[in-house]
């Protein structure tokens, strides 16, 4: 066997002992709280899928607060109040040599996800993976792009034909560094539309389209955020 062949081999023992050793010690424990609030706060990177870029190039700040149902030692399901923004940067003149990102659509939202979390080892510390979907409150939307766009897309002005409510999936990586410290980073994708035409007559779509060069603009983020909980 060569030596990397027993490396992997070694790490492949490893984690299969570690949590039957963590859950061992954890058997005999009983579980404190059966509910924790949290206080968590971090950023978010967003892009819009509908708008004919790429990249998660808008940086948002995040903030609120969270609180979890403790179901085993592995297990817990919670539900969050996030304020974060959404949305994108991008440039207006994909000629330039140096693009300026001047193009900006920012989308406030009041956002409550709710989750099921899988603590690996048991408890603090590890790591913990987590899913679930998310509601999303539309509270302010502001475009601003140049008089003179040269890449075909005119999102300003339609602001008011935004869709308020937004639905999403998420999916999360984090780790328990403490009892009371933790972070995670979540990737999350809307199953809703922030704008779309698909209630207007096949007419009024290729008119937008031709005017605007879009027909749907659809939220995606990756967020990373430490949370406190008591």
């Amino acid at each position: 066997m060569t030596t990397s062949l027993k490396f992997i081999s070694l790490c492949c023992l490893f984690l299969f002992v570690l949590p039957q050793d963590a859950d061992a010690q954890r058997r005999g424990k009983r579980i404190k709280q059966r509910f924790r609030a949290s206080l968590i706060a971090g950023f978010n990177l967003s892009q819009m899928d509908g708008d004919n870029y790429n990249g998660f190039d808008k940086f948002n700040t995040q903030f609120g607060i969270g609180g979890t149902a403790i179901i085993n030692h592995y297990s817990e399901i919670g539900v969050e109040l996030l304020y974060h923004s959404k949305g994108a940067r991008t440039e207006s003149d994909p000629r330039r040599t140096i693009n300026r990102k001047d193009r900006l659509v920012d989308l406030n939202y009041m956002e409550i996800p709710f989750f099921y979390r899988y603590n690996r080892m048991g408890g603090a510390p590890g790591i913990f993976f987590e899913f679930g979907g998310a509601f999303a409150r539309l509270i302010e939307a502001r475009v601003n792009e140049p008089d003179m766009v040269l890449d075909g897309l005119v999102i300003s002005g339609l602001e008011d034909d935004f869709n308020k409510n937004e639905l999403s999936l998420l999916l999360g990586l984090g780790h328990h560094f403490t009892e009371h410290i933790g972070a995670r980073i979540r990737y999350s994708f809307a199953l809703t539309r922030v704008y779309n035409t698909d209630d207007l007559s096949d007419q009024a779509v290729l008119q937008i389209e031709q005017e605007r060069g879009l027909t749907q603009l659809r939220n995606y983020y990756i967020s990373l955020a430490a949370f406190y909980r008591f």
